[in-house]
């Protein structure tokens, strides 16, 4: 009777209970995932908010006037209150727009840059975005990101919407390439497309001083692909008035104002993981070892973001043919030039030196070493 009942319980254990301890598992595992993202994203929001008020602050100091001043301790609740302003105004759509695509469009702008975002090498808040290929990954889906703005300049059916959308798509194009290019630069000089593995090679002085012009030609796309001053052409408001999002009212609006800042907070973070050697302590702090580790990163990436605003509060407007003539002209012959450069010195080395004898001697090849063999 005993051996009964405990084939019994065995069958009831392995047909009952362990698919219910499965299913809690699975379900704790992507609950937590979940969370992280959530936790994620509502950060990102926090950082633009506090990223505009700081924009406003500090090109108020720029000009000599006091800026925001009201909400909150000394103004930085005021991107709160525009927030919640945005949130409550009735949503108006025009007449002869296309309503499905007119929607759609301002949550994919948000939703592509926040995958963006996402996917950069900030693995001391999550685990799971430290993968092999994640500089191509950010470079495909911010690409995607070009198809959003020109279906909400054409679904809007208005002339300056569409010209804006053009202009944007033209402009994002023209200066992809140069990223790109650089891209290219960095994966021939480091052999990887790890970001931690990029920022960390990155701190070596002989990397360091080969990338000067990369890093040059990759902070001007960057501005052009956003469209920040000077480069701001799609948003000229002596022509287009505001661009491919003139006809977007509240939430519609809000989500391309997030997507525009928090664009600015992932060039920022991805600059510093390519050029300023991640969460590693710069040149003098390295030699005394001051590590203090993520936050060496997140002082680079507000460098980089004030760099953003001084040049707004610094440049004028280029003109739309300077704007592609610096493109195409200039920057492409740039860019190609020192990826044939590298090609050209990396292919000397390999048919012309001991290949044992310069791993001793010399770290900059060394990934570019494993992809031979």
């Amino acid at each position: 009777m005993n051996f009964v009942l405990a084939y019994i319980i065995n069958i009831l254990d392995s047909f009952i209970s362990q698919p219910i301890l499965n299913f809690f598992h699975y379900y704790t595992e992507n609950s937590i995932f979940i969370i992280e993202i959530l936790i994620l994203f509502l950060g990102s929001l926090i950082s633009v908010a506090y990223i505009t008020v700081s924009e406003r602050k500090i090109l108020a100091a720029f000009q000599r006037r006091q800026g925001p001043t009201t909400v909150g301790f000394s103004g930085f609740l005021q991107a709160l209150a525009d927030g919640l302003k945005l949130l409550v105004k009735e949503v108006v759509k025009p007449i002869t727009s296309n309503e499905n695509i007119f929607g759609a469009a301002s949550s994919s702008v948000l939703i592509f840059t926040f995958l963006v975002w996402l996917n950069l090498s900030l693995n001391f808040i999550i685990d799971f975005i430290d993968f092999s290929y994640g500089l191509l990954l950010v470079l495909v889906t911010n690409s995607i990101n070009s198809y959003a703005i020109i279906f909400a300049g054409w679904s809007s059916n208005s002339r300056y919407s569409t010209l804006g959308a053009l202009r944007s798509a033209a402009q994002m194009l023209a200066y992809e390439v140069h990223t790109a290019l650089t891209i290219i630069h960095i994966f021939l000089v480091t052999g990887t497309m790890n970001l931690n593995d990029i920022a960390e090679l990155s701190s070596e002085l002989g990397i360091t001083i080969l990338l000067i012009p990369s890093f040059l030609i990759f902070i001007i796309s960057v501005l052009a692909e956003l469209s920040r001053p000077p480069f701001d052409l799609p948003e000229a408001e002596g022509e287009l008035v505001a661009g491919y999002n003139i006809e977007y009212p509240s939430i519609f609006f809000a989500n391309f104002f997030i997507g525009e800042y928090l664009s600015i907070l992932s060039a920022s973070t991805l600059i510093t993981s390519l050029f300023l050697s991640g969460s590693l302590a710069p040149f003098p702090f390295s030699m005394f070892d001051i590590d203090l580790g993520e936050w060496w990163f997140i002082f680079k990436t507000l460098i980089c973001m004030f760099g953003f605003i001084y040049l707004r509060a610094g440049l004028p407007r280029y003109r739309y043919d300077q704007l592609m003539n610096i493109s195409w002209k200039t920057l492409l012959t740039l860019s190609l030039g020192y990826a044939f450069f590298f090609s050209c010195t990396i292919s000397f080395i390999f048919t012309t030196f001991n290949l044992r004898k310069l791993l001793k001697h010399s770290k900059i090849y060394l990934n570019v070493l494993r992809l031979s063999g």
